[in-house]
């Protein structure tokens, strides 16, 4: 037994600790089984990195009370916890039945059974936000199976605002933590969480289940992920799966809708509409082939055992072919807490000129390949920049770079710490006009081009300087053209 395992088994007499079950980014599981009870159980241990911080440790036994107190069956309970001499655990209901991700990538999912999955996984989110509990790290790794491999319940409520308190999800002093691929907009951009957040994670898991990949291109690197999510809209569900009846791709769509305000209102109302649209779909009693056991209020039950409305057509409907596996791709390690890489760390990207007049090139070219190029190369510019500003954030805020009281604020802006948009950016209402936009950008253009002029600015000051003069350029290259702009500094 190594020191670890030691430190549990010493914090929690009453279980046998057996071996680990698995580790990941948010810790160590270990198979357990209490002694007099003969009940198995899985131990998740924080990892120690975090358990030394004081605010995590706060923060866990705040939760683990809350999260003892949700009761469903499509909930994985909490049996016990323990904070004691810097070991953070909880104690909590074995399912063997292995995940969603699990059964996508081995066996693969029909059409049927994604909708199941989805909709129970809404069903108990819907109980945990009546009671003020947000997941915010839904995924088809936290959507476990029981022995049988029928009942499922969602695992891991409640580690990711442990772990990274009010900081987003995706990144913790700068740190990527894992993949963004099921987040959120505002999450992504550590905007504030609501239920609407959760239901994004089930709508992306869903879309990636029907079609066999996410509503985003990979891009390789989780902070390009993350800066799509918040700046470029998903991808069409129809686009990539034309054979989903288009109820069910309007319920994924609208799910994850980039602005919060645009997807369903609940977790409950996602499953009242997904029910609506699979039955409409793959018939009456399509839940119970689809092979998952669901626990169900009875709206949305009497909903799954409905004749359907006849909005789908009887051809609309068998070119869906529900009994049809798709499967995912091959898992994607995860980082561990150790192995994380500061956003500074990372290489710096090309030369932002060559990729540029190269773009111009092609952009002017009459093939159509040509074309296509070009606005690769200009998404890898902009995603290089983009990546090169979150550096300069993190920082900004850390006092490495000797910005004046007056410039800081000003930086931090037009970085948008306080909101992605280009007014936002500039300190400028939403509803301002272009003229007012453009103004202002040239200001901030002119005024980051002196600072990277002055003789005494160090050298890291003049790299700063032009990443936000490039910034300010940015801007202005997204407003309209006008008959009266002025000569830019």
């Amino acid at each position: 037994m190594n020191a670890d395992h030691a430190a549990v088994a010493a914090a929690l007499p009453a279980y046998e600790i057996r071996s680990e079950l698995g580790r990941g980014a948010w810790g160590v599981v270990l198979d357990a089984e209490h002694r007099q009870l003969r009940r198995e159980v899985a131990i998740k241990q924080l990892p120690q990195a975090f358990a030394d911080d004081a605010d995590v440790r706060s923060r866990f036994v705040a939760e683990a009370r809350l999260l003892g107190s949700l009761d469903h069956p499509h909930i994985v309970p909490v049996y016990d916890f323990v904070e004691r001499g810097g070991l953070c655990a909880l104690v909590l209901e074995k399912l063997s039945g292995g995940t969603v991700w699990d059964r996508f990538r081995q066996d693969g999912l029909d059409a049927e059974s994604a909708c199941a999955i989805a909709l129970v996984t809404a069903v108990a989110l819907h109980h945990a936000h009546l009671r003020g509990v947000m997941h915010r790290d839904v995924k088809p790794e936290n959507l476990l199976f029981s022995r049988d491999g029928a009942l499922l319940k969602v695992a891991d409520f409640g580690i990711a605002k442990v772990l990274s308190g009010g900081q987003t999800l995706a990144t913790r002093a700068g740190e990527v933590l894992g993949t963004p691929a099921y987040m959120a907009p505002e999450q992504a951009s550590a905007g504030e969480i609501t239920p609407a957040t959760d239901v994004y994670a089930i709508g992306a898991t869903l879309f990636e289940m029907l079609s066999g990949r996410l509503p985003f291109e990979d891009t390789g690197s989780p902070l390009a992920a993350l800066y799509q999510r918040v700046h470029a809209p998903p991808i069409a569900l129809g686009e990539v799966a034309p054979q989903v009846p288009e109820p069910l791709q309007q319920v994924v769509m609208t799910a994850i809708a980039s602005a919060a305000e645009d997807r369903h209102a609940s977790a409950e109302a996602f499953a009242v509409a997904l029910a609506q649209a699979a039955t409409d779909a793959f018939g009456r009693g399509w839940l119970d082939r689809a092979g998952i056991r669901a626990v169900l209020g009875g709206r949305i039950a009497a909903i799954t055992e409905r004749e359907p409305t006849g909005k789908v057509t009887a051809g609309s409907a068998s070119r869906m072919q529900p009994r049809e596996t798709l499967r995912g791709p091959p898992p994607t390690p995860v980082a561990s807490p150790s192995e994380l890489v500061p956003v500074s760390h990372l290489p710096p990207p090309p030369p932002a000129g060559s990729l540029h007049e190269l773009g111009q090139l092609l952009a002017g070219s009459e093939q159509p390949d040509a074309r296509r190029l070009a606005m690769e190369i200009e998404r890898a510019e902009a995603g290089a920049h983009e990546l090169k500003e979150l550096s300069l954030l993190k920082e900004l805020r850390s006092g490495a770079i000797p910005f004046s009281d007056d410039e800081l604020p000003a930086a931090e802006r037009l970085l948008g710490a306080h909101g992605p948009t280009s007014t936002a950016r500039l300190g400028l209402p939403e509803d301002a006009e272009p003229d007012a936009i453009r103004e202002a950008a040239l200001a901030e253009v002119s005024r980051w081009q002196r600072r990277a002029e002055h003789p005494m600015s160090t050298r890291r000051t003049v790299e700063a300087a032009r990443v936000l003069v490039r910034t300010g350029e940015g801007i202005l290259a997204t407003l309209p053209s006008s008959d009266n702009e002025p000569d830019r500094p």
